[in-house]
């Protein structure tokens, strides 16, 4: 069984508090963002093969889960600048890539994408990756706050 297809069938019936519980409490948890003001979670999980099993959730429901996030060959997997890809990814916006990525998005999904709480943490996050930009330390600051590690 795939580590993805593993962690569904775990996280099956659970409420958010006992997910995110279970997640963090898992041997293999790596990382992630509690984004408390943003009603956002993310998770990111290793379970020795493949890429990282991330799970998210905005306003306490599954929002994004998958096994397709490389992250760059120059992030740690288990680090803020990993996990802020991962949100980076999350909060991408028509005209931000082509449409097709966007086509298989549920109704849930694209109520995040066009919520403010996606909107603001974009602009966080474009700030973040830029350390030439005036707001880069603000950024930091930010997901410094929410981050979370093993």
């Amino acid at each position: 069984m795939k580590p993805l297809d593993f962690y569904k069938n775990k996280l099956k019936g659970l409420n958010h508090a006992e997910a995110t519980t279970f997640l963090k409490q898992d041997e293999n948890f790596l990382c992630g963002l509690e984004i408390k003001d943003s009603f956002i979670d993310i998770y990111l999980i290793y379970a020795g093969e493949g890429n990282p099993v991330y799970f998210s959730f905005f306003n306490g429901n599954l929002l994004f889960s998958g096994d397709d996030y490389k992250p760059a060959a120059s992030h740690c997997r288990d680090t803020l600048e990993c996990v802020v890809g991962l949100l980076d990814w999350f909060v991408l916006q028509i005209g931000d890539t082509a449409t097709d990525f966007f086509k298989n998005y549920t109704p849930f999904q694209i109520k995040w994408r066009e919520s403010m709480y996606a909107q603001n943490l974009r602009m966080y996050c474009m700030c973040f990756v830029n350390p030439e930009d005036i707001e880069h330390e603000e950024a930091k600051n930010y997901f410094t706050n929410w981050f979370i590690e093993a």
